[in-house]
């Protein structure tokens, strides 16, 4: 949302800070009373899983489709952002309606954007609920620790069933990210999964430049389009974004314990280049922003005219149904990194300034850059399919 006083149901950042207080589990985490696990034998404990249609299978309009994911060389395993506002658990039950409903709209929105070099595995998992972020204690990180315990085997599973040696992606999206940073240090860098590494997109949370020292042995930050083996990292702000005012207080894992990320000088590829220059990249570089199709159903529309920002930060299922993406928007936008983050003008597409928040462009540090990394994680497939 833009700071706006037309705009409904008010600015995007007490939208965001109201509906947080009443977003507090109602009790102090505690695993015993954790929703069931999920069984990743049981393919529906997956939102994308290749060869049973899912939205990750979706192609902007006017791009060429993908006619068998099969095919592909690669694989990606996407671990997708937090859709759970809920205040009954500390972590999302599996068969939540509204946290699922929005994982839809995440693997239109970014998952999809690998679907033309790799096939596509994303399980659910018992995500932490957003206020986890925000209570940096002994309850967000017990929350963290259900969900990437999930993660972990999800992704045992993935290796024993499924990679059969085939390179791969990890890809992922805030919550997402907080957790892949943690999967690629204790199960692919210090063993023989750096064999198949190819890179991983690990988007819209701080990445700490001091994990390539103290953590990771053999991951580096890409340097250019095709280096493989190595993490692109990126969040994105606004002309007056500050991250210094970022409203999440999370943290950082370590093997040493969780640490704030406040202070922590972050890495950032600029997404244009594919380097870490703090030039300004030209709009000419920018191949295309891309948005979804989507519907919102009875219950969404009953509700009169609502900030969409409400409907998504809620528990309530909104009945949101998504049909597509739209044709890619070129040369939308320039880009430049400062101080390890990437800044960029001010949306010009209503529907893309709508999912802002006051400077803070988290919500599209994909679709804004959609094209790029498609255009991106086919080159680096590419790359190390030749080496």
């Amino acid at each position: 949302m833009t700071n706006n006083s037309n705009t409904p149901g008010g600015s995007a950042e007490n939208i965001f800070l109201k509906a947080l207080a009443n977003l507090i589990p109602r009790e102090a985490f505690d695993v015993s009373k954790a929703p069931p696990p999920p069984n990743y034998k049981d393919k529906s404990c997956w939102a994308a899983w290749p060869g049973r249609t899912n939205k990750s299978d979706l192609v902007p309009d006017g791009i060429e489709g993908v006619s068998n994911q099969a095919s592909h060389k690669a694989d990606v395993f996407f671990i997708y952002p937090t859709t759970y506002f809920g205040s009954s658990n500390w972590n999302a039950p599996l068969d939540n309606v509204h946290a699922t409903e929005f994982v839809d709209g995440v693997l239109a929105s970014q998952a999809s954007a690998f679907n033309a070099c790799a096939r596509v595995y994303a399980p659910y998992f018992r995500q932490a609920t957003l206020f986890s972020f925000f209570d940096p204690g002994e309850n967000g990180h017990g929350a963290l620790e259900l969900a990437y315990g999930d993660v972990v085997s999800a992704f045992k599973y993935y290796l024993e069933y499924e990679n059969n040696g085939r390179p791969f992606i990890i890809a992922s999206h805030s919550q997402g990210t907080c957790l892949a940073i943690r999967l690629l240090e204790e199960m692919v860098d210090k063993t023989d999964l750096m064999d198949r590494f190819v890179a991983g997109y690990l988007i819209g949370y701080n990445f700490p430049l001091d994990k390539f020292e103290r953590s990771y042995k053999n991951i580096r930050p890409c340097q250019s389009s095709r280096d493989t083996g190595c993490i692109i990292s990126w969040g994105t702000f606004g002309p007056n974004g500050n991250p210094a005012n970022d409203l999440s207080q999370a943290g950082h894992w370590y093997s040493t314990g969780w640490e704030k990320r406040q202070g922590k000088k972050t890495y950032c590829i600029n997404p244009l280049t594919w380097t870490t220059s703090e030039e300004l990249a030209p709009a000419n570089l920018h191949l295309g922003a891309v948005l979804v199709k989507a519907s919102l159903g009875e219950i969404a529309s009953n509700a009169g005219e609502v900030n969409p920002l409400e409907l998504f930060i809620s528990d309530k299922p909104t009945g949101l149904k998504i049909y597509g993406l739209e044709a890619p928007i070129p040369h939308h936008s320039t880009a430049q990194i400062r101080d390890g983050f990437l800044y960029v003008p001010e949306p010009k597409e209503e529907a893309l300034k709508a999912m802002t928040m006051e400077g803070n462009y988290h919500n599209i540090d994909y679709n804004l850059f959609y094209m790029n990394i498609r255009q991106n994680a086919q080159e680096r497939v590419e790359t190390f399919l030749n080496k």
